[in-house]
């Protein structure tokens, strides 16, 4: 599960945020720096991740967070605007 507040991107366990999301552990934290957005177009990021994650599923969940958000919004959005239309079976098995 992942929850944005900019400049920061939170990740952690569905399950544990659906059993209390006020104490749900990150499991990862990135951050995003547009320090050089307007000048450069780049943002550069940050990702600090937990025991819980090794350094391989930490790079793949970033890797993922990218593709979906800046090739296929229109998933994204629907995932969270009308959630109950989302295939969740499609969205798996043209998951990358």
């Amino acid at each position: 599960m992942s929850q944005f507040q900019p400049p920061y991107c939170l990740f952690t366990y569905l399950e544990a945020f659906q059993r209390d999301p006020t104490r749900a552990e990150p499991y990862m934290a990135v951050t995003f720096f547009d320090d050089f957005l307007e000048r450069k177009g780049i943002v550069l990021v940050r990702g600090d991740f937990s025991g819980h994650l090794t350094k391989e599923d930490a790079s793949r969940l970033l890797r993922l967070t990218k593709h979906y958000y800046s090739t296929d919004p229109k998933k994204v959005e629907e995932f969270n605007r009308r959630p109950a239309e989302f295939d969740v079976d499609a969205y798996f098995a043209e998951c990358p």
